[in-house]
């Protein structure tokens, strides 16, 4: 089973640049798909407004509920909404988030400015 993208924290780094009436939308989709995991919309909408203010997402990991994933939306030259994320343990992560957040940052910045990848990404989407 597919995991819609509001469950994740990577989904939800990507729905950061989304408006939020495409986002109610989104929501209300995955919410009415088969076998949903039904979330409540307004309490979703207040989550991702401090996920966008706090310029990242944390959630747990779909396959294990003894870790926490960390993502950022990415600003690179992709043409295409990009995220990246780091999974830890959770007990690890109080400790570690800062650190952590400060990598994400740091390697989403080298790919925003020196994208190295993007050619490729754009090759394939052509």
């Amino acid at each position: 089973m597919m995991w819609p993208v509001c469950h994740d924290a990577l989904g939800r780094a990507l729905l950061t640049a989304e408006t939020d009436r495409d986002v109610y939308g989104i929501v209300r989709r995955a919410n009415a798909e088969e076998g949903a995991r039904v979330i409540g919309v307004e309490a979703f909408m207040e989550q991702l407004r401090v996920q966008r203010k706090d310029g990242y997402a944390e959630c747990d990991d779909c396959g294990s509920w003894r870790e926490r994933v960390l993502a950022i939306p990415l600003r690179a030259p992709f043409g295409i909404p990009a995220a990246i994320g780091i999974g830890v343990q959770a007990e690890r992560l109080p400790v570690e988030r800062q650190n952590l957040l400060r990598l994400l940052d740091w390697v989403g910045r080298n790919i925003s400015t020196k994208a190295p990848c993007a050619s490729a990404v754009q090759d394939a989407l052509d």
